[in-house]
């Protein structure tokens, strides 16, 4: 009887044991989604949230390992925080949780970030941040040239296609670029692309980003305007994005087309006396255009409504708890007025989409061919892959 009692003891503590080991979760953070810092105390929090010792942390950054790696391997983190982009494969292969349910302030959050986390209407991905381009202006280059009324925010809340024309003929007319593009590649394409857009108005896609609408006449008069500035020798060319930046930072050239936060942090702490400014996109509307990336956390379902229950906790909490949003600082995803353009990457072609535009506008740059039909051949290319 004794025995029978020890043996029934024993395998409790062991059941026990195996019940306390699952007890936790594993967040996985794609490159560049966040700093190892703010992942760090992310997650601490929400281990303390949900009472668990302590809450494993997988940096893309530090261990070499990609998201769709780990899946590939079986080993699929409880929590994902990456891009839409990264995790949309994974909503379509039915491996993730739904989570309709939990984003909280869901009404006050701008439609094209909750687009861009939904697969069929159903969001896959719970929205944390978006950063945002901006157009980075060098104010003392600017009042060099009488041109610093232009940053008067009201006067000038917007810039018109005629206001950045001003400012790239001032400094053509001394020999010297305004601005600078870069070569067109679809990971560093992101500014020029929201610049082409914004211009005349000509969203590449529909408001959902899920109908590609690049023929429209207003995105071809963007395409033709860079390709006329560009023959006209009004806009330079810079080998890479990082030399078009430290031309800027150097003072070289009076704007930058691709400013984000990062970009801002780099300017403080390498160029401090560097005065900057920044501009929306300049737009025919007189509608501030807004050009985003998300960030966003998803849950992968382990097939224990337990454990999916807790990852669903977590990121929830990570879109309420007062201390998580002063970690996460400006989310930047509610709604506030202005035109946001739909993030490629939310077209179901969107890697393509983003690999033939390229190709396209560097055969227009380059003169090989004119604006629409450079267009019309991204969209016969994305309907024959169809």
């Amino acid at each position: 009887m004794k025995r029978g009692i020890c043996a029934w003891v024993v395998a409790w503590l062991l059941l026990a044991g195996v019940a306390l080991a699952e007890e936790n979760l594993t967040v996985f953070v794609s490159k560049k989604a966040m700093s190892p810092q703010t992942a760090m105390q992310l997650t601490g929090l929400m281990a303390r949230e949900l009472k668990l010792d302590e809450i494993s942390l997988i940096e893309e950054e530090t261990s070499g390992q990609s998201l769709r790696e780990l899946v590939l391997m079986d080993q699929a983190p409880e929590i994902a925080i990456c891009t839409p982009e990264e995790a949309r494969i994974w909503a379509k292969e039915g491996l993730l949780v739904k989570l309709g349910g939990y984003i909280p302030d869901r009404a006050r959050i701008q439609s094209q970030v909750l687009d861009v986390c939904s697969l069929d209407g159903e969001p896959f991905m719970a929205p944390l941040v978006a950063q945002h381009r901006m157009v980075a202006v060098n104010r003392r280059m600017l009042e060099k040239e009488n041109l610093d009324e232009l940053l008067n925010v009201r006067t000038h809340p917007v810039w018109y296609p005629l206001e950045m024309q001003q400012v790239l003929e001032a400094f053509a007319l001394e020999d010297r670029y305004a601005l600078e593009i870069w070569p067109l590649d679809p990971e560093t394409n992101g500014g020029l692309l929201a610049l082409i857009q914004a211009y005349y108005g000509g969203a590449f896609l529909s408001e959902d980003g899920q109908i590609c609408q690049v023929e429209s006449g207003s995105a071809v008069a963007g395409v033709d305007w860079l390709a006329n500035m560009m023959e006209s020798g009004v806009i330079g060319w810079a080998r890479s994005r990082e030399e078009a930046l430290e031309h800027f930072l150097s003072g070289d050239t009076a704007l930058f087309i691709d400013w984000t936060q990062e970009d801002a942090q780099l300017a403080r702490t390498v160029r401090s006396e560097l005065e900057v400014e920044t501009v929306a996109y300049p737009s025919s509307t007189g509608m501030p255009v807004r050009s985003f990336e998300v960030t966003g956390a998803v849950v992968f379902s382990s097939g224990d409504a337990h454990r999916d229950a807790m990852a669903k906790h977590a990121v929830d909490f990570l879109g309420e708890d007062p201390q998580a949003q002063m970690i996460l600082g400006e989310r930047a995803i509610w709604t506030d007025g202005a035109v946001w353009l739909p993030d490629l990457g939310a077209h179901p072609q969107g890697a393509l989409l983003r690999t033939v535009l390229c190709e396209a506008l560097k055969a227009v740059l380059e003169g090989e061919m004119t604006g629409a039909a450079a267009m019309r051949s991204v969209s016969a290319t994305l309907e024959a892959a169809r």
